[in-house]
């Protein structure tokens, strides 16, 4: 009886060890929410332009007219990140166009948002008036300022941009004007990049 009693104490002594060794052995893994162990930035920009790049996903053209640029990069608290990608057709931004790609803290991508747009292949990228040209255009169609004694009117941001505008694509000059270093009155404008006519103007507020 002793015996017996000391083989089932020393069988189950000896699971025990191998359990907890199995446990030991085990390859550690990125912890959650601890910043020390967080996968680097660059980690999850490379994984989503090797998303977006892959022909399955029906983004990159034959032609070749389509293409990625980084917009940004979200971080979690718990290590989880965000990619926000620019969509560009012949290296020129299309407005409102930024797919987000969303990743879990391990690395694993678990789904996309933001917007995506489909450019018709046609579209005319050569722009025929040139930045200063449609700068120009702006300043003309300025209203009168709200008050007297104004700063000199400044360019805030010029910018080549693709529009969709009333359901049809734009090849479009962005251009934002302000008075003064904090920018009043300001107003901006979407000027078609080919006849120069004004599409938008609208004031806004930019800082």
């Amino acid at each position: 009886m002793h015996r017996l009693l000391a083989l089932i104490f020393t069988f189950f002594m000896l699971s025990g060890i191998a359990v907890a060794g199995n446990g030991i052995n085990q390859k550690p893994e990125t912890t959650k929410g601890d910043s020390t162990n967080f996968l680097p930035e660059e980690y999850f920009i490379d994984k989503a332009f090797k998303y977006v790049q892959n022909p399955k996903r029906g983004f990159i053209t034959a032609d070749n007219k389509v293409s990625f640029g980084l917009h940004e990069v979200g971080r979690g608290s718990a290590g989880t990140a965000t990619v926000k990608l620019q969509h560009l057709v012949d290296d020129i931004p299309v407005k409102y166009s930024i797919l987000f790609i969303h990743y879990k803290w391990d690395g694993k991508m678990y789904g996309t948002g933001g917007n995506f747009y489909e450019v018709p292949a046609d579209l005319n990228t050569s722009p025929a008036i040139n930045k200063e040209q449609a700068e120009k255009i702006a300043i003309a169609a300025l209203p009168p300022p709200l008050i007297e004694d104004m700063p000199p009117v400044e360019i805030v941001k010029s910018e080549l941009l693709i529009d969709k505008i009333k359901d049809e694509f734009k090849l479009i000059w962005y251009i934002a004007t302000g008075y003064g270093p904090y920018h009043a009155d300001c107003q901006e404008f979407e000027i078609d990049a080919h006849t120069g006519n004004i599409l938008i103007q609208r004031s806004e507020l930019i800082y």
